[in-house]
């Protein structure tokens, strides 16, 4: 593969890699910007600071020099923030996004986006499956997860 391709494709990761770091501060910012009426500048350079420095004790918690004080329980800070997000947070999504669409999402509006591609009877039985397996089944994974079982 010749040089101009590699430039290509790591120009195209630092783009993939820029436009997600946007995405995951957006949040955080817009709360600033809305709630707490601070100017959108300050409160991306805030948010982008704090994230920057998150990240900078997370990385040197792998570190032979910093990982004992950065190290809590059993874990240092980087096992901590990856343990919180994957075994906590995304089941906790993934339950809220299962009883909000086999709940409070209105029937028609998924029956009409499912049942044309698929039929009423995969429809109801994607239902069911939204209303109780999928729910149960996220929490008995993030107990496990956990430690619990």
């Amino acid at each position: 593969i010749s040089f101009n391709i590699w430039l290509l494709f790591f120009i195209a990761l630092a783009f993939a890699a820029i436009t997600s770091a946007v995405s995951r501060l957006e949040p955080a910012v817009m709360y600033l910007v809305e709630r707490k009426n601070i100017g959108r500048k300050k409160a991306t350079y805030s948010v982008s600071f704090v994230a920057y420095i998150l990240g900078i004790f997370a990385l040197l918690s792998n570190t032979n020099e910093f990982s004992a004080a950065l190290t809590f329980g059993s874990k240092n800070l980087f096992d901590w923030f990856d343990f919180i997000s994957s075994a906590i947070l995304m089941p906790i999504g993934g339950i809220l996004v299962a009883v909000f669409v086999g709940y409070v999402l209105d029937k028609k509006v998924s029956r009409d986006a499912i049942v044309p591609h698929t039929g009423e009877r995969f429809y109801n039985i994607w239902l069911f499956v939204m209303r109780y397996v999928a729910p149960i089944s996220i929490i008995l994974i993030m107990l496990k997860e956990i430690g619990i079982f």
